[in-house]
């Protein structure tokens, strides 16, 4: 019923890196907008005005660098758009990530909050993947080095960093926080390349799913 298409194509682009849906708002992320400039990323967003959906805004972030590849994944909640660069550099320290925050004003998406974590490390890609319900946020971080997700709460109209979750498995989880989703007060996180499966070469990677609760129970939310 519809193809969507960016006002600026070009080749080299990765439009439909990542989507959200909500009524009548749709959010696309493109991770390789500005190819020439080296792949900095962009999102899109397009609005349905009855007869179809048109592109209303393109957003970059405030202080967006070459490969940051901002727009690889976006989650979309009422008036609040949360959208991760998972190759920004910050400080020194390479590939570590980070999210920016949008909120929308009148008709327009502003930015809002510029967020790294403090418990970053050197290519955590945060942000590779993203889950936002209510007031709980979580970023997938699957680094090379140490694989997890790092989750953020809403403290007022700021987003401050809880904490940030490994699973107790001593299986190799090189790729843990690929994916990620909540549920109420819960946690999933996905780990493809968990080692899990016995194999003609002993044990190989099978993938798997990890559960978390917050501490003290189920907390509204069983899984």
């Amino acid at each position: 019923t519809a193809k969507l298409l960016p006002s600026d194509p070009t080749v080299w682009k990765r439009f439909g890196s990542s989507v959200s849906l909500q009524n009548d708002v749709i959010i696309v992320g493109d991770e390789a907008d500005g190819f020439s400039g080296g792949e900095t990323g962009a999102v899109y967003v397009f609005g349905f005005n009855g007869l179809g959906w048109t592109q209303l805004q393109k957003l970059v972030g405030s202080n967006s660098q070459p490969y940051d590849r901002f727009g690889s994944s976006v989650a979309l909640q009422g008036t609040e758009l949360v959208i991760s660069a998972p190759e920004r550099e910050v400080g020194t320290i390479d590939r570590v990530g980070a999210l920016y925050v949008f909120r929308l004003n009148g008709a327009l998406w502003q930015e809002h909050q510029y967020i790294v974590s403090p418990a970053m490390e050197v290519q955590d890609y945060l942000g590779k993947s993203l889950a936002l319900s209510g007031n709980l946020l979580v970023a997938g971080a699957p680094s090379n080095w140490g694989s997890s997700a790092h989750v953020f709460v809403r403290s007022g109209d700021t987003w401050t960093f809880a904490h940030r979750i490994v699973p107790s498995s001593t299986a190799i989880q090189i790729e843990f926080g690929t994916s990620v989703a909540i549920r109420r007060s819960s946690i999933f996180v996905g780990c493809p390349n968990d080692m899990v499966i016995a194999g003609p070469e002993g044990i190989e990677s099978g993938g798997a799913v990890y559960g978390f609760e917050p501490d003290g129970g189920q907390g509204g939310g069983a899984p």
